[in-house]
């Protein structure tokens, strides 16, 4: 209750030094965000796309994919409402929205400023943020490597996987005042991740 309390309240200094904690324990379940209620939705088609970089009988190394590791678990929430397809939908992208997340736009305004950078307590503050900055990009970079080694794993369930590569894919709709004119079909965007290495995990039940 207390790092949930943190983590909604406005920004302090505590939730800022905490901020590692905070996150780590708050991402993928518990966070949320209200941005519905508008005429062009701010929401986007996701995905994560794997390849792998696997080990051969004849002891060569060969990359294959991408392979889908979301659409799976959209396609049967959208079949059977109740049931976790959801909750794992939501796990496995949640390293999305780490890295697309802004920080707090005050404490950004404050940033900059440019007293930020000689004064202690500004100094400190900022130096806060950027800590908060790669605490999210290096547990969105984590999540996504585990995202892809359980998705070559379940297309390679007897190979030896030396690395994976994650693939982020982003389908913005077009505006709400265009969408009937022709081929607004949207914005699409591709985000290929750095190599990381392989790590094992055991398979989930239901989604094979």
């Amino acid at each position: 209750m207390a790092i949930t309390a943190l983590y909604v309240v406005p920004s302090n200094p505590v939730q800022q030094r905490a901020a590692g904690y905070i996150h780590r324990y708050m991402y993928p379940f518990f966070w949320q965000s209200w941005q519905l209620f508008a005429p062009d939705v701010s929401g986007q088609s996701r995905y994560i796309l794997a390849r792998c970089r696997v080990k051969e009988r004849d002891g060569k190394t060969s990359v294959v994919g991408p392979f889908d590791a979301t659409t799976r678990f959209e396609e049967t929430h959208q079949r059977y409402r109740i049931g976790p397809a959801q909750r794992v939908l939501r796990s496995l992208l949640t390293p999305l929205d780490l890295l697309g997340a802004p920080l707090d736009p005050f404490l950004m305004a404050i940033a900059r400023n440019p007293t930020g950078h000689t004064d202690p307590e500004m100094r400190a503050l900022v130096d806060r943020l950027d800590r908060l900055s790669r605490v999210r990009s290096d547990l969105a970079l984590q999540l996504l490597g585990r995202v892809a080694s359980v998705e070559c794993r379940r297309h390679y369930p007897d190979s030896s996987i030396r690395e994976v590569q994650a693939w982020a894919m982003f389908v913005s709709p077009p505006e709400f005042s265009r969408r009937f004119e022709g081929d607004q079909g949207g914005i699409f965007v591709k985000v290929t991740h750095e190599w990381r290495r392989h790590e094992g995990f055991a398979r989930l039940k239901g989604f094979e």
